[in-house]
């Protein structure tokens, strides 16, 4: 073994040493909101901590359910001897569960699973992979997806979209947009890739939103559920939203846009995205109102008669573009 491979051992079994150690501490009773605050820290340091935490929580888990079984019924214990006093059954259902799962794995494992997704504006579009996540594509957006006997990755190339990520200890799910990464083991969270901005919601779970290379550590955070965090270049700012807000923002899913004291400007523009006519608002006074509400994403004429008949705005048709003004 090389020492570059001694090493990289080493620091895993220090990682999962460490990672019992908090496992340890957080099933005594006198574990506390600090306790918990270091531990979301220690966390937030490093997709590998996270990583190692729920790897070492998973095999606990599994433990635990060994012991379970151990502590049979002396009935029940009776009833297990009685079937492996039946070897031949046994042997025949192994064979049979082993060619169904080989079969499986060799269909699953064997053939490429590396798919590109794209939805044209004002389109959406479910996707079920075949770890049993379920990915949902918002209007113009392109996604790749890679699906592995060892990895599980997904790379948003534009746009936007929600994942439902099934949970899988050994094998995180990835999601690359932008410069950065999420790393995840099974949640509910969204992302947005705008040319100047990523924006990263967490619906359900954790996740670990990092830098892509993995160089600045320091712009690296742990998302909570309720976390919003918007990474521009070279800095993340994270936020809480309560759910109301976030249920906003997803709204989408349903076909529908909602706003809430939103300058009438920037509720135009996020039509604008749903839609090939787009929406002008051409003048100041009236991109400063705000508008409140819910809208089909791709009725822009339900959108203009609200400005009409709400703010008394000027509503005229110029080609392939509507323009609002006083």
């Amino acid at each position: 073994m090389s020492e570059a491979s001694v090493s990289e051992a080493e620091g895993t079994r220090e990682l999962k040493t460490r990672a019992a150690e908090w496992l340890e501490r957080r099933d005594r009773t006198d574990w506390n909101e600090a306790d918990q605050a270091a531990l979301d820290m220690w966390l937030a340091q490093s997709s590998a901590n996270l990583i190692a935490y729920w790897r070492v929580h998973d095999a606990w888990r599994r433990a635990e359910r060994l012991v379970a079984l151990r502590s049979l019924e002396p009935e029940q214990a009776a009833h297990v001897a009685r079937v492996r006093l039946r070897p031949a059954l046994v042997g025949v259902a192994a064979l049979i569960v082993f060619v169904i799962l080989g079969a499986g794995a060799t269909f699953f494992l064997g053939a490429s699973h590396e798919h590109m997704y794209s939805t044209k504006v004002g389109d959406r579009e479910t996707v079920a992979l075949f770890d049993g996540s379920r990915i949902e594509l918002n209007t113009n957006s392109t996604l790749r997806v890679d699906i592995g006997q060892d990895h599980r990755t997904a790379s948003l190339e534009k746009g936007e979209a929600y994942f439902e990520i099934a949970h899988d200890t050994k094998h995180p799910f990835v999601v690359t947009a932008g410069d950065h990464r999420i790393t995840v083991l099974g949640t509910k969270f969204f992302v947005r890739d705008d040319p100047d901005r990523l924006e990263v919601a967490l619906i359900e779970g954790r996740v670990w939103l990092g830098e892509a290379n993995d160089k600045a550590r320091a712009q690296s955070t742990l998302l909570t559920p309720g976390d919003v965090a918007v990474a521009t270049a070279g800095a993340i700012a994270l936020t809480r939203q309560p759910q109301r807000n976030l249920s906003n923002d997803l709204a989408w899913r349903r076909g529908m846009l909602t706003f809430f004291h939103t300058p009438l400007a920037e509720a135009a523009a996020e039509l604008n995205r749903y839609n090939e006519r787009q929406v002008i608002v051409a003048d100041a006074d009236a991109a400063r109102l705000t508008m409140n509400g819910s809208f089909p994403a791709t009725d822009i004429a339900a959108f203009t008669e609200a400005a009409r008949e709400v703010f008394g705005l000027r509503v005229e048709e110029r080609g392939e573009k509507v323009v609002i003004s006083r």
